[in-house]
């Protein structure tokens, strides 16, 4: 296991149009249940990525979530929309237990989200994190989104005084490598554009819990796919279910509870081992994943 993810909250408050809905149905991780997260998740993994639906800087009190990984010896990478940083000192966003943030330029591109602060926050905190890059910085936007972009992408490196704002060469190395150095720790990097699967009824991928159901490798309806889900990541929701991955954000595919459940005995049960077992042999057993676009993305 390489990464799990756990969700604070479903709340960001923002309206990407990129980001499936409906939000805030689940509601805030009390310190409690994320404690008992952490102690079951670093017997698996130390690297804990804060993410799945909503934005864990939205939470006022998030210091105290990260106090609680720091304790533990978790390494923490945090996702955010940029929209809230300016609500926490800049420093505990970078410290330990903070291994790395990355932020979502993509959502506070978003016309939905327009604020006309939103770049100037991103970029007093990346230059706070220029003059002390205690952990890796990752500014992010889906492939999609660089044309249309550009303009606020010229801003950055502006901001930056990135090669003299020489943009030309930047947006080709960007299209090119994917990724571009901004300064020590600090990248500027292209994520691959994908849609979310939100049509599946949970009802028939429930049934395919049934040993003779879609979930048996070797049924007839057979969907040859490769994923790393629940073999190098899981998903923790804010209500305590378990997923595969951490684009189940709906908790389609409810591996069990964390509430009621420890981990170990959840990614035993004979749904996460034929999902496990299917990817052995390159099959997509549940329903979720065989019309998941996130593998069709990163090919």
């Amino acid at each position: 296991m390489k990464k799990i993810y756990i969700e604070l909250s479903d709340i960001c408050a923002l309206s990407c149009q990129f980001c499936p809905a409906p939000k805030s149905k689940r509601g805030i991780m009390d310190l409690q249940l994320f404690e008992h997260c952490i102690n079951e998740a670093i017997k698996i993994c130390k690297n804990i990525a804060l993410h799945i639906l909503g934005d864990p800087c939205k939470l006022e009190n998030l210091s105290q979530y990260l106090s609680i990984a720091k304790a533990k010896g978790a390494h923490i990478d945090l996702v955010t929309s940029g929209m809230y940083l300016h609500k926490h000192h800049y420093h505990t966003l970078i410290s330990k237990p903070i291994k790395q943030i990355s932020i979502s330029l993509e959502a506070g591109f978003d016309r939905n989200n327009y604020h006309t602060n939103y770049l100037q926050r991103v970029v007093d905190f990346a230059l706070y994190h220029r003059a002390n890059p205690l952990c890796f910085l990752n500014l992010r936007i889906q492939d999609s989104g660089i044309l249309q972009q550009e303009r606020q992408l010229q801003d950055i490196f502006s901001a930056f005084c990135i090669a003299e704002s020489n943009t030309t060469d930047l947006m080709a190395e960007l299209r090119q490598q994917g990724r571009i150095r901004l300064w020590e720790r600090a990248f500027l990097v292209v994520k691959r554009h994908f849609e979310w699967t939100l049509s599946i009824d949970s009802s028939d991928s429930n049934n395919s819990d049934n040993s003779n159901g879609s979930s048996d490798p070797k049924n007839n309806h057979k969907i040859h796919k490769k994923c790393y889900g629940i073999s190098e990541q899981i998903g923790i929701l804010s209500n305590g279910i378990v997923v595969p991955c951490c684009i189940d954000a709906m908790g389609i595919i409810n591996l069990g509870n964390i509430k009621t459940q420890n981990l170990e005995s959840i990614l035993s049960s004979p749904r996460a081992v034929r999902i496990r077992e299917g990817f052995k042999h390159n099959l997509a057993i549940e329903p979720l994943c065989q019309q998941c676009q996130y593998y069709i993305a990163m090919q």
